[in-house]
């Protein structure tokens, strides 16, 4: 998924780029406009011009800092060559991260511990999936009522991605059945749920 050269949105292969960022690809226009919303962050971010701190040049086309993602550079040459003057700065930046990490982690061990949790995680670290992606599977058309049963929603984003993704002119309910280890966890997902409910109208 997300690859160079395969269709962000079907996986198919193809050369159509996004012409705003240059980083997505789409095999027709009709991927493209169902993958605008979740594209547009990544998209932005790419698109938004930044100078390289090695030559100073502007541009959109730039490499990160793969260690700090604070610095940015139009090429590899670049990246070495101020390697010396970023040095000292990247590892601080690492070092209070690391630190945070540690506080936010000593706030925590005083909290009440569920069975099969020994770490905390705030960030997923993998992207949001389509659990439904009608477009592939039954289809857009598909007006029937859909149920979804889904065990651990400790990272409620695949379950706000499928339901952001229903197309617009689907207006049966879904049905959520959840469960998680953390009951506060579970809280959280069911009111962000109830959040989007408000929005669409169409969610049990």
């Amino acid at each position: 998924m997300n690859s160079p050269g395969h269709c962000w949105r079907c996986e198919a292969a193809c050369t159509l780029q996004c012409s705003r960022c240059r980083v997505a690809f789409y095999c027709s226009k009709r991927c493209q406009k169902q993958d605008k919303w979740r594209h547009k962050p990544d998209c932005d971010a790419a698109a938004l011009k930044r100078e390289c701190m090695g030559c100073g040049k502007e541009d959109e086309d730039m490499l990160s800092c793969s260690t700090c993602q604070r610095a940015w550079y139009c090429s590899r040459e670049c990246q070495k060559k101020d390697w010396g003057n970023h040095k000292n700065k990247c590892h601080e930046i690492v070092q209070k991260t690391i630190q945070a990490a540690a506080k936010i982690k000593a706030d925590r061990s005083g909290a009440r511990q569920f069975p099969g949790m020994s770490s905390t995680y705030y960030w997923g670290n993998m992207p949001a999936v389509d659990l439904l992606n009608l477009s592939m599977n039954e289809g857009e058309d598909y007006s029937d009522p859909l149920a979804l049963l889904l065990c651990g929603v400790g990272d409620p984003r695949n379950v706000l991605l499928t339901i952001a993704s229903l197309p617009d002119v689907y207006k049966q309910k879904v049905t959520f059945v959840l469960n998680d280890i953390c009951p506060c966890t579970l809280a959280r997902t069911v009111l962000l749920l109830y959040m989007m409910d408000r929005g669409r109208g169409n969610l049990l």
